[in-house]
């Protein structure tokens, strides 16, 4: 079940190996973070499972043969699975043996645990399942993504970790483009989306796109994004275009400072939540960047909050996606969102904008970036608008990857080289 209005719900995942409870995912008194524990069946006793200090639970590892949970999975810079049996720990050690530095998932075992099924990524390794015997020791592939690339052709990733302004640690990845030295180099400040998620060291296909066109590319995890306990998610909570936003400024600083970015070839891109942090800084920190491209960007807050709460018909009291919204934005009547909506401030803006946008999004409706456009010819600003057609928020067809990738490509070449 979830509390809408909490944001501290719990999530329920099946019964415990013996049967006797069920596992939850949840926010415990003794951590920052969340973590399992079980809810015995008979009395609805609660008690800790697996917590891990510093970092959030992803969820759990439930047996493929009988459903039952046995595990935890969980992400720091890379995904780790941790069993609660000696003997599946000492399987999945075995199996990160086979593919060091890479995320090595097991999907699916026989009953006697001698075949499994993995799934493995890495920084520079695309998504790949392979069949491995662990008596023969045979590893076989049996797909992977992205057949064609070559790890030459791959950016190296890193862990770029840095300070904002008030101190927080900001945890973050630099992938920097394949032979090429970590200096003066055109840089790409990516967000993610959400902002309730988290990037990670697994396999990122923008990143290594753009790496391979010759740019570093930093993903920050700004406050508020999950992963990091309940402390640094709540810290992002009112803080779109303000306390987020410097995050993600303060690294762009921290690129010039060591030398890494030319501070003249910088753009900002992003999707979702990523795209309002890209129209965010190029209309609040206009001396920062030289271009920014945005995907199904948040433009105008309050109309976003208004679209929301006429097409729900919830409240926060009744709705988590409203919820969740009052949480980290406001409300649909503050006006003083108005001073954090990029759209009521193009008259800042300097650099060349990049929209696109899904005719059939639903998350972020299309007129967030057609009253960016809108905002923008009005003031004589430099902005291409790309529609596609059927897509939704989520950039789910090959084909509307490809156009994304095609313009940006373009669009960064334009106005930070190549």
């Amino acid at each position: 079940s979830t509390d809408a209005t909490g944001g501290r719900g719990y999530n329920l995942w099946g019964l415990s190996e013996d049967g006797k409870s069920v596992v939850i995912t949840g926010d415990f008194s003794s951590t920052d973070t969340r973590g399992l524990a079980t809810l015995a069946l008979d009395d609805g006793k609660e008690s800790e499972l697996f917590l891990n200090p510093k970092y959030d639970i992803d969820g759990a590892i439930s047996d493929p043969w009988s459903g039952r949970v046995i595990g935890a999975a969980l992400t720091m810079h890379l995904s780790h699975s941790y069993y609660f049996s000696a003997s599946l720990q000492a399987m999945q050690k075995e199996l990160d043996d086979y593919f060091p530095g890479n995320n090595v998932i097991a999907q699916t075992w026989d009953r006697a645990r001698k075949k499994v099924v993995v799934l493995v990524d890495g920084p520079a390794t695309p998504p790949s399942y392979y069949l491995i015997d662990l008596e023969s020791h045979a590893v076989q592939r049996l797909a992977r993504a992205y057949p064609q690339l070559q790890e030459s052709e791959l950016g190296q990733m890193r862990v770029y970790n840095y300070a904002a302004r008030d101190g927080l640690e900001i945890p973050a990845y630099l992938t920097l483009p394949p032979g090429k030295a970590a200096k003066n180099l055109p840089v790409v400040i990516l967000p993610h989306g959400g902002p309730m998620a988290r990037d990670s060291m697994a396999f990122d296909w923008e990143s290594q796109f753009l790496a391979n066109r010759g740019y570093a590319v930093l993903r920050p995890n700004f406050r508020g994004s999950t992963g990091y306990g309940i402390k640094f998610k709540e810290a992002g909570y009112g803080q779109w275009g303000l306390k987020m936003q410097d995050d993600v400024t303060d690294g762009v600083k921290k690129l010039i400072a060591d030398g890494i970015a030319d501070p003249k070839r910088i753009c900002i891109v992003g999707g979702s939540y990523g795209g309002y942090v890209a129209l965010a800084g190029a209309a609040f920190t206009p001396e920062l960047y030289a271009c920014a491209a945005s995907w199904a960007g948040v433009a105008d807050l309050r109309k976003m909050l208004k679209t929301d709460l006429h097409e729900t018909g919830g409240t926060e009291k009744n709705n988590a996606w409203m919820s969740a919204s009052a949480r980290y934005i406001g409300q649909p009547n503050d006006t003083t969102l108005d001073a954090h909506s990029p759209a009521l401030h193009v008259d800042k803006i300097k650099a060349p904008i990049l929209l696109m946008h899904g005719e059939d999004d639903y998350t972020v409706r299309i007129d967030q970036s057609e009253e960016m456009e809108s905002e923008l010819r009005l003031a004589h600003k430099k902005v291409t608008f790309v529609r596609i057609p059927k897509e939704t928020h989520y950039m789910q067809t090959t084909n509307s990857r490809i156009r994304w990738l095609t313009e940006l490509e373009k669009f960064l070449k334009e106005n930070i080289g190549d």
